[in-house]
């Protein structure tokens, strides 16, 4: 299968509403080792936030560490879209999920990840 493949179909179910195959489609694009664009994944994880399936955008996330630019673009996406609904103890915690992966953010990122941290009122680690 090619890169472009795996684009439509994803695309086709996230417009379809089709939830419960998406991570069908990643398991695949793992077993394949074919892999959308970073710009696309952050797209994808962003709608599936966005519609509150954060199962689904927590396995896309997981496909998408393989490649690290890839990876640093999806979960941006992720930490912008869970501080846009207020979910800052998710934010916190995709970050240190990511420091475990050992994914590195970008300063847009980075104050993402600051701004979860003030939030929650933990004043220490925004000044880290």
């Amino acid at each position: 299968p090619q890169k472009a493949t795996f684009k439509s179909l994803i695309r086709y179910l996230v417009r379809s509403k089709k939830w419960d195959l998406i991570p069908l489609v990643c398991g695949d694009m793992k077993a394949y080792h074919v892999f959308p664009d970073g710009l696309f994944c952050a797209r994808i994880v962003n709608a599936c936030i966005s519609a509150r399936k954060f199962r689904v955008a927590g396995i896309l996330l997981e496909s998408c560490e393989i490649d690290r630019k890839i990876a640093a673009l999806a979960y941006e996406s992720a930490l912008r879209s869970y501080n846009k609904l207020h979910m800052y103890n998710i934010s916190v915690d995709l970050y240190e999920r990511m420091k475990s992966v050992e994914v590195v953010l970008d300063p847009g990122g980075r104050v993402l990840v600051m701004e979860a941290y003030l939030k929650l009122s933990n004043y220490k680690k925004v000044v880290e």
